[in-house]
């Protein structure tokens, strides 16, 4: 009588028998642990707080210099715009790489090399914004948009691979809980750039604190990527598939995209119509209405805000795999929008600070849900060859969203209204077509999440 063979793990993926070796890759196992859940999502908090120092320093920055609303808007709609032409190229030559360092983490070092340069020259030139000649003062202004169309480049060659790798190395049972892990990082790092922003206008005229924030951002994001990369085990193509111009391949992803995909693609899309108003508008709305025209405090309290719903919304996300657990995701999808929905709305009528820092605490919620389900859909809807491709179609209509909310709402109802809380409140209506939206989901797709880790995949991991 044969005796079965024993398996023993001495590497991330490998099982050895006394005459065999059996190769597992992470996405193969039945589960991995929660630590290296974490270390493969890390590089997602790289992307996210390089976004989150570029709008602390920036802004600041940009006061500094005198340059007005529109020019303001104008440089941070790089950041968009890039991304709706970057992440498409990324994503098509991410899918198809054959490299013994695997498909992914090439792009995110590469974007991680690229941020540090721009931060680099972001630091050079913090301390020099004072006293400045005609001429300095435009060459600053070009440096500055320059250097911040570099970073809003190289966080996109971050951003598609670092959340394409978690759906390709977590196995699908545990994709809503990898997919919060990753909103949580978001939200760490939306809450730590709001918080910096509010120390460096308190400091304006030393600016000292650019430095400060521009290298503790540096680690952080060379942390992320580190850790992502060591962790991150990927397998190489065997086979490279069958591919035509990165954009035409985004076209026809879009034209076939499946179902599930394209239900929460479009409920994506008008969940940030509804909330990119409150967060580009709200440190204006306290400065000029609620602080009137008192810059720092307005623009604290303003940041002080956006950092609490973040935090709200970390908060949220602790409970969020348990939930789903519960409901279908298309009923927690609802359920944020139709609190974000009434948060707008009511914000409309307060004028007490504080009733109005607990009235928009919830969007924190939305974004929490926005940050995490619609790329759990994908990671377990499309296979790896895909998966960075389709990340790039949600991030197309979040964009176009984005957009589209900064034209109408931001730019037009600002106009016809004059009134900001309005301007912010108006954008519930979005709120409200994501939410109905909700209802166009295919009951049928289960986003299954994580019940108990598989024991001997745990104890073998070598995060423990």
């Amino acid at each position: 009588m044969n005796e079965e063979p024993t398996y023993r793990s001495f590497s991330d993926f490998e099982l050895y028998s006394p005459d065999q070796i059996v190769k597992i890759p992470l996405s193969g196992r039945s589960s991995i642990s929660i630590w290296r859940i974490i270390a493969i999502s890390f590089s997602v908090i790289s992307f996210q707080i390089a976004y989150s120092v570029e709008y602390a320093i920036c802004g600041s920055m940009m006061k500094s210099l005198n340059l007005s609303n529109l020019y303001i808007t104008l440089i941070y709609s790089t950041g968009p715009i890039a991304g709706l032409f970057v992440q498409p190229i990324i994503a098509h030559y991410s899918d198809i790489l054959r490299s013994k360092f695997g498909r992914r983490r090439p792009f995110i070092i590469a974007g991680g090399v690229f941020i540090i340069i721009g931060f680099a020259v972001l630091y050079y030139i913090s301390d020099k914004l004072d006293n400045l000649t005609k001429s300095q003062r435009t060459s600053r202004i070009v440096t500055l948009g320059v250097t911040l169309l570099v970073i809003n480049i190289a966080i996109n060659m971050v951003q598609s691979p670092a959340r394409a790798i978690i759906g390709d190395l977590v196995p699908k049972t545990q994709q809503v809980l990898a997919n919060t892990i990753a909103a949580m990082m978001i939200s760490f790092a939306g809450f730590i750039g709001n918080m910096t922003g509010i120390a460096l206008l308190a400091n304006i005229k030393t600016l000292n604190m650019h430095q400060i924030t521009i290298i503790t951002g540096s680690i952080l994001i060379i942390l992320g990527i580190v850790l992502t990369c060591i962790f991150g085990t990927e397998e190489s193509l065997n086979e490279i598939p069958a591919r035509v111009s990165p954009f035409k391949e985004m076209y026809f992803a879009i034209k076939t995209m499946p179902s599930p995909i394209s239900q929460f693609a479009f409920v994506y899309g008008f969940a940030w119509m509804a909330y990119f108003p409150f967060q580009i508008l709200i440190p204006d709305f306290f400065e000029n209405d609620i602080f009137n025209g008192k810059n720092i405090q307005g623009n604290d309290f303003g940041m002080l805000v956006l950092a609490v719903s973040n935090a709200f919304g970390l908060l949220y996300l602790l409970f969020q795999p348990k939930i789903i657990e519960k409901f279908h995701s298309k009923y927690v999808f609802f359920v944020s929008q139709v609190i974000a929905m009434i948060s707008l709305i009511v914000g409309c009528f307060l004028t007490n600070k504080y009733g109005l820092m607990f009235t928009y605490m919830p969007l924190g919620i939305s974004l929490a849900v926005c940050n995490s389900i619609p790329f759990a859909v994908i990671a377990v809807t499309v296979p790896q060859e895909q998966m960075a491709v389709y990340m790039s179609v949600i991030n197309i209509f979040v964009v176009i969203g984005q957009q589209l909310s900064q034209l109408i709402v931001c730019v037009g109802i600002m106009k016809l209204t004059n009134n900001t809380a309005y301007t912010i409140g108006t954008a519930s209506i979005f709120a409200f077509v994501s939410a109905c939206l909700c209802f166009r989901i295919d009951s049928s797709l289960s986003l299954t999440t994580y019940s108990e880790f598989d024991s001997r995949d745990v104890m073998n991991d070598p995060i423990k």
